[in-house]
């Protein structure tokens, strides 16, 4: 329905198919169907333009078309169902082939009603216009043949109406047609209207009447070869026929007359160009037949040509001999519209015009086209486009051709008002389009070729850190995201929101990658972060899934030592675990287990999970120890507290001269003593001389004593008892030493 079929270039068989199957209210118009790429040999038909078969209401109008088996073929269904209310205007239909011993036809109506013929230029075929009814007598009634032009069928006739009934022939020019002028053909094709047509030198009869009951007035049917008129049978006209001319009416009698009301005179039809022809050619060959009779010959033909205000612009004049005539006239014409006629003259003085006056128009200015939207330059983020121009001419009717990337479509836009046209959804990329608009007289212009840009996919979005589902006691975070696109990205947002409505949103930058460096959190909680990224295009787009994490409060899990740990060194590590990187951390360690007597602590800030610190204790005994940690935003508390023991072993004494043993007799007042000591932390030791203590320091290697020097006093046994303390207070006792060494640790 409502299809538009227009300024194509169709060489085929089947030219255009106007109308087929309920197809309504098609247009085909301007086209030029040339059947020569068609093989004439081979048996079948061809068609320039067909319409019909249950469609309606086609027009079918200023088309070429030539080399073919039909021109256009007008169709009905069958015998009740006639194609109706088709236009067929202006076209100029000529070399019309036949195909065998038929076709061949410039216009063929079969089962047609109502519909209209006009302005048609129908030239050298077999049968200009063939109307025919159904079987069984049924006709085509109502159709309307007017202002066409017939000439020179070289088969038959100009107008053949084959049982078709009460149609109307009007202001037509028919002339040297092979047969007949008009043939209304069997008895039913009756009741026809024939008026002032232009009907002479046809090669047999310019009216010839088998149907009766036809009104036919006002008609000029001179100078054809047989008879102007030619009743066959009961054919004929109705009684109130009147106002003929003729020279042979063969008993055709107006209204009260015997034959015609006046008599042939002298006689032009206009040719070319064909009547309302509109042209983009200032340059035109006016072509006017002229026709005398009665013994006289022509004496002159005139072209006139008048201007759109009724102004007569020109006229030529050219001289003639004998009683038929072609006359050309070459005219170089400016822009306007004109009426033209040409008017020929015979040796008797008499004249005679073109039954009217013909219209052409001369447009050589193409349309003036203005592109409105979109920009040229433009970046857009979606597919469907609505190209938008302004077209004005010096004429109505523009047909416009938008081009986008080479690809076209056809649109009719009314002059100086804006036209739009929506694409199909196009692919992202760079794409070009430009309107190319024709006016009616073939005038065209292309307008400038702008450039879009459509992207329509959004950014990629990379979260790349903090992970998924992390949790962590810090505030201020570490976040980094990325983003690509095809055309850049224009700027790129870190957003973060918790579970309380609470917003976040980081400065936007514009680049490609955003990292930001502690960013602030007021509160706990659980959040969720993404980043929004907005391409050069203002297209946008988030990450895929939002990420989640948790500000949690610090825990920290103590390593080692473990609970109760005995040492047998006084040199201890501590080590212990907090999941805040970034966290002051403390520890204790005391003798007591309410922390009152701090033997150490320590504060330390370090980028790391595990921490450690190791001390010396001095002292042997039992100790406890904790930690404590605090992040940028988050206090721990302290950890459990756990206990350890330290336990060294007692120094190692070994008396190396004199040889320790009892009853031990010395040949001097004097001996030396060595003694070697084995103890890691020594402080100071004791030598016990005869119950004397002497202390003496670590680092004197040598320290002389005197003692008792009397013989007796030496010689004197004595059973001293050896007492050995350590740390831990244990005792050995051994009996019978002369000398004995006590050592304490400090």
């Amino acid at each position: 329905q409502n299809t538009l079929i227009e300024n194509n270039y169709v060489c085929t068989r089947y030219g255009i198919l106007a109308g087929w199957y309920y197809s309504n209210n098609t247009i085909a118009r301007n086209n030029n169907i040339n059947g020569s790429c068609w093989n004439k040999s081979i048996s079948t038909w061809s068609v320039g333009v067909y319409t019909g078969y249950l469609s309606h209401n086609a027009t079918i109008e200023n088309n070429e078309i030539k080399n073919t088996s039909l021109g256009i073929r007008v169709y009905g269904h069958n015998d009740t169902e006639h194609t109706t209310q088709n236009k067929i205007l202006n076209n100029n239909i000529r070399d019309i082939y036949m195909h065998g011993n038929w076709w061949g036809f410039g216009i063929y109506a079969d089962r047609a009603s109502n519909n209209t013929f006009e302005g048609n230029n129908i030239q050298n075929t077999s049968l200009g216009i063939y109307l025919v009814g159904g079987s069984n007598d049924v006709t085509n009634q109502g159709n309307n043949i007017t202002n066409n032009l017939i000439t020179k069928s070289y088969q038959w006739d100009g107008i053949l109406l084959y049982r078709a009934a009460n149609n109307s022939i009007t202001n037509n020019t028919i002339t040297e047609n092979n047969r007949h002028g008009v043939f209304l053909y069997t008895t039913t094709a009756g009741t026809n209207t024939l008026s002032d047509n232009l009907i002479i030198n046809n090669n047999q009869n310019g009216i010839r009447l088998e149907s009766a009951n036809n009104q036919i007035d006002r008609n000029i049917v001179c100078y054809n070869t047989q008879n102007d008129f030619q009743r066959i049978g009961l054919g004929g006209g109705t009684a109130t026929s009147d106002n003929n001319t003729c020279g042979t009416p063969d008993g055709w009698d107006d209204a009260g007359t015997t034959g015609c009301t006046d008599v042939c005179g002298v006689y032009v039809y206009l040719n070319s160009p064909p009547n309302a022809t509109k042209t983009n050619n200032p340059n035109q060959n006016f072509e006017c037949n002229s026709i005398t009779g009665n013994g006289e010959n022509l004496s002159s033909i005139t072209l006139y040509i008048w201007n759109s205000n009724n102004s007569l612009y020109a006229t030529n004049t050219t001289l003639l001999a004998g009683t038929n005539s072609t006359t050309i006239f070459n005219m170089n014409l400016p822009d306007n519209e004109y009426l033209w006629n040409c008017r020929a003259n015979n040796t008797a003085e008499n004249e005679g015009w073109g039954i009217n006056n013909w219209t052409l128009t001369v447009d050589t200015t193409p349309p003036i086209i203005n592109l409105n939207s979109p920009a040229n330059q433009s970046n857009l983020t979606y597919c469907t486009i609505t190209l938008n121009w302004t077209a004005s001419d010096s004429h109505p009717g523009l047909t416009c051709t938008i081009n986008v990337d080479g690809s076209t479509s056809i649109k009719e836009c009314a002059n100086n008002t804006a036209c739009t046209s929506t694409t199909s959804c196009l692919s992202d990329g760079t794409h070009s389009w430009n309107i190319t608009c024709k006016d009616s007289y073939g005038n065209s212009n292309t307008s400038e070729t702008r450039i879009f840009t459509i992207d329509t996919t959004p950014p990629n979005i990379n979260l790349v850190y903090i992970a998924n589902n992390l949790q962590t006691p810090q505030c201020n975070i570490d976040f980094s995201c990325n983003a690509t696109d095809n055309n850049g990205i224009k700027n790129i947002t870190l957003v973060i929101w918790n579970t309380t409505a609470e917003y976040y949103s980081n400065s936007t930058q514009s680049n490609s990658i955003i990292r930001t460096v502690n960013f602030p959190l007021g509160s706990e909680g659980n959040y969720k972060w993404n980043c929004l990224a907005y391409d050069t295009f203002d297209n946008y787009n988030w990450a895929a899934n939002n990420r989640s994490f948790d500000v949690v409060n610090i825990t920290i899990s103590l390593v080692s030592p473990s609970n109760n740990t005995i040492f047998a060194a006084n040199s201890v590590t501590f080590v212990w675990q907090t999941q805040a990187i970034q966290s002051n951390c403390t520890i204790q360690i005391a003798s007591d287990g309410g922390f009152a007597n701090i033997v150490d602590s320590k504060w330390s800030i370090n980028n790391t999970t595990e921490r450690n610190y190791t001390t010396i204790l001095n002292n042997d005994g039992d100790y406890y120890w904790r930690a404590k940690c605090d992040s940028d935003c988050r206090t721990s508390g302290w950890s459990e507290t756990r206990t350890f023991s330290v336990s060294t072993p007692p120094p190692e004494i070994n008396f190396i001269n004199p040889t320790p043993s009892n009853n031990t007799i010395l040949c001097q007042n004097w001996t030396p003593i060595n003694i070697s000591i084995n103890e890691q932390n020594l402080d100071t030791f004791k030598f016990n001389w005869n119950g004397t203590n002497i202390t003496f320091a670590p680092w004197e290697l040598t320290h002389f004593y005197t003692g008792n020097n009397t013989n007796e006093t030496i010689l004197t046994t004595y059973n001293h008892q050896t007492r050995i303390l350590n740390i831990t207070g244990s005792t050995a006792k051994n009996d019978g030493l002369v000398l004995a060494m006590s050592f304490e640790n400090r």
